[in-house]
């Protein structure tokens, strides 16, 4: 929560109903999203586990 305070609206969170750092591709397309091309998406995400 402190960085979401620090960062405000620019905070996203993006959450993944499994346990571990497998591949997910709901997190894996946002992800990439953000870093290939600067988007965020409007609201936290939360994906369902693969």
């Amino acid at each position: 929560m402190l960085l979401r305070e620090k960062l405000g609206d620019r905070a996203r969170l993006v959450s993944v109903d499994a346990a571990g750092h497998g591949g997910n591709a709901c997190a894996w397309n946002t992800t990439t999203s953000y870093l290939v091309d600067g988007k965020t998406p409007k609201h936290d995400v939360a994906c369902r586990a693969s």
